[in-house]
């Protein structure tokens, strides 16, 4: 019986082929032709024809420059460090299988090695803005950004890598957080000199280190300490998203290939006037007492002395630090004007204010719509 209904059905098949004519295809079939699906920037289920690493994916610029890629259809490798619940949300920021999750080791040059090769597109965005008993400045900001550029240089795949730094990585600057920077940057071009350096402002943005941290004192401390009356040192905050777009069309654009970019916000602050312009948006009337700088070094010793001894998490205390006032005192976290900015990569800076701001307005004391009576007050001016 099967050998029949075999038979009958091939008769049928060379009859249909002989009336439908010579031209008519071989088979049939009710899927698209390639050639008309969709692809480029159609969305996260588009192919880009890139594939990523992505270095430091799970900090603050990290999770919008992998949204960024992956909703083009861009398939990016995470190397990943510690719990599963510090990645996993990242996982949904592509298609089914387009984003993949490694653990490694930044001291495991052989196993950066393997996670470039097969990429086209590398991001550095490893960083330490303080050292532990684990890591220092040396150890993330030079050490690991060198294995990832002589990485990229030795693979075979890799077409741009964008490395990020920091507004105000200088040689010669009383930071030692900034000449790390600043040394991770040369060592980064003396092994793939292709790369493009991008230097971002002070960031802000929802899970910040910056107001989030300023809301937290202005709620929680009866007085808000402020180093030389917070007038020494100024601050231009960048917003997390406009890092990430920047650098994402930076890795699109050959005219960036061996080039620095600085780019911040369009706001300069004082210390003093960022922590005022954040205690307008939280409807609080804070007491702000000055510290003068000597008191201000002889404070932040014990934390400094205690963040690389003990392992507990003292970086996480309202404290300043010693080289976070070097950094006050040197005066270098804004744009310098020697160097191209959000203007040659397209993107337009977000003002601090707005919807900017909102991730920190539901923290207010008397609720998201309290403290009305201070509603109405002009906000602080900036400096520019």
């Amino acid at each position: 019986r099967r050998a029949r209904s075999g038979a009958s059905f091939a008769a049928r098949a060379v009859s249909t082929s002989a009336a439908a004519g010579a031209d008519a295809p071989a088979a049939y079939s009710n899927l698209q032709s390639p050639s008309v699906l969709r692809r480029g920037t159609g969305g996260r289920s588009s192919v880009s024809g890139h594939t990523a690493t992505v270095f430091g994916a799970t900090g603050s610029v990290g999770r919008y420059l992998v949204n960024a890629l992956g909703e083009t259809g861009t398939r990016i490798t995470i190397p990943a460090r510690g719990d599963e619940d510090g990645w996993r949300h990242l996982r949904l920021m592509g298609d089914i299988g387009q984003i993949t999750f490694v653990p490694y080791s930044i001291r495991d040059k052989d196993h950066i090695a393997e996670l470039v090769e097969g990429s086209t597109l590398v991001f550095n965005l490893l960083g330490r803005d303080w050292e532990t008993h684990n890591f220092s400045f040396e150890d993330v900001n030079v050490d690991a950004a060198q294995a990832v550029a002589e990485a990229c240089a030795k693979s075979s795949t890799v077409r741009r890598l964008v490395h990020c730094s920091a507004l105000g990585a200088s040689a010669d600057s009383k930071s030692a957080l900034m000449r790390s920077k600043f040394a991770g940057e040369e060592a980064v071009k003396a092994a793939y000199p292709d790369a493009t350096i991008v230097r971002p402002g002070t960031l802000f943005g929802r899970g910040d280190r910056l107001l989030s941290k300023m809301v937290t004192n202005i709620n929680n401390l009866p007085f808000v300490p402020l180093v030389e009356g917070g007038n020494v040192g100024r601050v231009q905050p960048t917003h997390v998203v406009d890092v990430a777009v920047a650098m994402k069309r930076a890795s699109d654009d050959v005219e960036t290939v061996g080039k620095t970019y600085e780019i911040a916000g369009p706001d300069v602050f004082s210390w003093g006037g960022l922590y005022k312009r954040v205690a307008h948006e939280m409807r609080a009337d804070p007491t702000f007492l000055p510290v003068p700088m000597p008191i201000a070094r002889v404070l932040a010793m014990p934390r400094d002395y205690m963040v690389k001894k003990a392992k507990i998490p003292w970086y996480k205390l309202a404290l300043s630090n010693t080289d976070f006032l070097d950094r006050l005192e040197d005066d270098k976290m804004v744009l310098s004007g020697e160097y191209p900015g959000f203007e040659e990569l397209g993107v337009v800076p977000r003002p601090l204010g707005g919807q900017a701001l909102d991730y920190i307005r539901h923290r207010r004391s008397g609720g998201y719509d309290g403290g009305a009576t201070l509603v109405d007050l002009p906000p602080p001016s900036t400096l520019r």
